[in-house]
């Protein structure tokens, strides 16, 4: 059921009573809401789970066991890419555009006319450079051709947020909100920061994308909603992905399937870290998943079953998502790793 043509913008998903409607209506939401009793069934499932996976974890009190968004994703990319986890890699300007429009989508939730006339960069200059002084400095470095190229970048993806996000600052909105829930002792953490969160009671949880939507997206935004709904003991309304690049909010189910779903995928990483990390302990090789996201791996030039690509060869201008595939599909693998596991 495709949600995104029932809201115009994140302040309408906010106020939206998102009752059972006709295919055709106007606010409506796929998916059985979670009650309290099904979050508590879902936390006794995921402790005991990960109780299993603390077992090879014990001997290490004082480093828990930590699954974030970016290793779920590498995860389901290559085990072996974990390795890098601690090489960051250079900034480039879509991921500085990223962070600028992550800035302005949170100065925008508290001032919706905030005061961009001069050039949006310019206007965020100050808060830019409280949250990410590295992106201040990248583009200080680029040559006046490039940095006029990021500014006016900056510009066109910006200037789409003011009539996607509507007015939201009466919603009790927040931004950048960090997460933390803890298992089996506070042993295994999982952690997200969620770049809005918008609502007075069940709140609209949204991830800010400079690009397009992608399959990867949905995923991102169940596992904040799991997070949620963990921590608060009740479910959020509904997910949204605002894509500058398409100029749209699309409204991502976060029912019970789609928690529970959100939950096998944590306890497969889960998993799979402790799996490497008894490897690496052990000597023993890494498994890797060769394939086409391998040029965009940062140990390209060092893993041994890696295509015969060189770093040259390398197209570093696309998305390096999981797999080209549709989310039933992701969503088939996701639930076949997770029986295998269990």
């Amino acid at each position: 059921m495709d949600l995104s043509a029932s809201f115009l913008t994140l302040a309408e998903l906010a106020e939206g009573d998102l009752e059972p409607g006709p295919a055709d209506g106007h606010r409506y939401i796929a998916g059985v809401r979670p009650t309290p009793d099904d979050i508590v069934e879902l936390r006794h499932y995921m402790n005991d789970g990960l109780a299993e996976v603390n077992a090879s974890w014990s001997d290490r009190p004082d480093a828990p066991l930590r699954v974030t968004k970016r290793r779920l994703r590498t995860m389901s990319i290559c085990p072996a890419q974990i390795l890098s986890e601690l090489d960051s890699g250079e900034i480039n300007m879509n991921l500085a555009a990223g962070l600028v429009c992550d800035v302005a989508a949170g100065l925008l939730s508290i001032n919706p006319r905030f005061p961009a006339e001069g050039g949006w960069f310019a206007s965020m200059s100050g808060a830019i450079g409280a949250e990410h002084p590295h992106v201040l400095a990248f583009v200080d470095g680029l040559d006046p051709a490039e940095r006029e190229e990021f500014e006016a970048l900056i510009d066109e993806r910006c200037a789409a947020l003011p009539s996607l996000l509507g007015d939201i600052s009466e919603y009790r909105p927040t931004s950048h909100e960090r997460i933390t829930v803890r298992f089996v002792d506070a042993n295994v953490w999982l952690t997200a920061e969620l770049d809005l969160a918008v609502g007075r009671t069940n709140r609209v949880l949204a991830e800010v994308k400079t690009g397009s939507y992608t399959n990867w997206i949905p995923e991102e935004l169940r596992h904040y909603g799991l997070l949620v709904a963990l921590r608060d003991g009740h479910a959020p309304k509904v997910g949204a992905a605002i894509t500058l690049t398409d100029q749209r909010v699309s409204a991502v189910s976060l029912g019970l399937g789609e928690l529970e779903l959100a939950a096998k995928r944590v306890l497969t990483t889960a998993r799979n870290l402790a799996e490497v990390d008894t490897a690496v302990r052990e000597g023993r090789p890494v498994p890797t998943n060769p394939g086409d996201h391998c040029r965009w791996c940062q140990r390209l030039d060092v893993c041994p079953d890696a295509p015969d690509l060189s770093r040259a060869d390398a197209e570093l201008d696309g998305d390096p998502s999981p797999v080209k595939t549709t989310t039933e599909q992701i969503e088939a693998q996701v639930e076949a790793q997770a029986t295998v596991s269990e």
